[in-house]
């Protein structure tokens, strides 16, 4: 997966700030990560599965405001 485009200092109509980033996966992360998600279960898909999705979110995050 690859995190890119990541920007901040976007503000939304309420003066909100916001952090805007792409995220790009290949056919088989996505096929990989919907195969444990049930839309009908708040607990899917299983933590384990989603941190594949989010470490690499917060990584590009936290390059972005390192000092």
């Amino acid at each position: 997966m690859l995190v890119y485009d990541v920007q901040q200092g976007i503000y939304d109509d309420a003066g909100t700030e916001h952090v805007e980033y792409r995220v790009r996966m290949s056919r088989a992360e996505a096929d990989a990560l919907l195969a444990n998600f049930d839309p009908a279960s708040a607990t899917s898909p299983p933590a384990a599965d989603c941190r594949a999705v989010a470490r690499p979110i917060a990584a590009a995050v936290a390059e972005l405001v390192a000092p």
